[in-house]
């Protein structure tokens, strides 16, 4: 469908609004010119649901459901499911994943991934065969040979146990990405962190640590030895 500056474009609640103003996987009611395939109206749908932040999202393939803390909707084969600028299948969504969800009663029509996943991959491992490892939210697993680690996107703590010691280093993991992490050097006394709290004039400066930008409003976690600051 084309459309115009003519084109009536509005939210749920009847306001004007731009087009560009309009995300890709909201569901919408319009109306169109048939022969000519001109957009005439389109507005944010007032009888679809939208719920954002959706984090405890469960799927069955093959009784096609989701479940959203303890609420179990369909879906079917039309679904759009938008991850960055690609469209994806069910199959490539993970529990980890969080979701914008749009649906109508008792069936969802579209997912929008806001935060998505990765994997972690540990190298270095062997001598940590049967301990634990936990990233982030992740809960704890024993470590095995070549396991792979599915984690949302985003800065974690990752961190292992075996019962005598613990040690704790940060990963970032990107969607869509494998994070190689290597565990030499979380040696049997763990690795060392300090809380290091930066007060730096002027106010609105950025600080890089080891050519990351980071944020000082809250202490830094900085693991001990030398770190290049600018």
């Amino acid at each position: 469908l084309t459309y115009s500056g003519g084109t009536d474009i509005s939210d749920k609640y009847g306001k004007a609004i731009l087009i560009s103003q309009v995300s890709i996987g909201s569901m919408v009611d319009y109306t169109y010119q048939q022969d000519i395939n001109k957009l005439i109206s389109m507005n944010i749908s007032k009888k679809a649901w939208k719920y954002a932040d959706v984090n405890n999202m469960s799927i069955n393939r093959t009784g096609k459901t989701m479940k959203i803390a303890s609420t179990k909707y369909q879906y079917t084969g039309d679904i759009i499911i938008l991850d960055g600028k690609d469209f994806v299948t069910v199959d490539e969504l993970a529990e980890q994943d969080e979701l914008t969800v749009w649906g109508y009663k008792e069936t969802i029509w579209s997912v929008i991934v806001t935060k998505g996943h990765g994997s972690v991959q540990l190298e270095d491992y062997e001598d940590y065969l049967g301990d634990f490892i936990s990233i982030g939210y992740e809960s704890m697993q024993q470590i095995t040979e070549d396991m792979d680690i599915t984690v949302r996107e985003g800065d974690f703590n990752l961190t292992v146990e075996n019962g005598e010691y613990s040690a704790t280093k940060p990963v970032t993991i990107n969607r869509n990405e494998v994070t190689y992490v290597s565990l030499k050097d979380l040696g049997p006394n763990g690795l060392k962190i300090s809380d290091v709290t930066f007060k730096i004039s002027p106010d609105g400066a950025d600080l890089y640590i080891d050519g990351k930008l980071t944020s000082y409003n809250d202490p830094v976690q900085l693991s001990f030895g030398e770190h290049n600051i600018t």
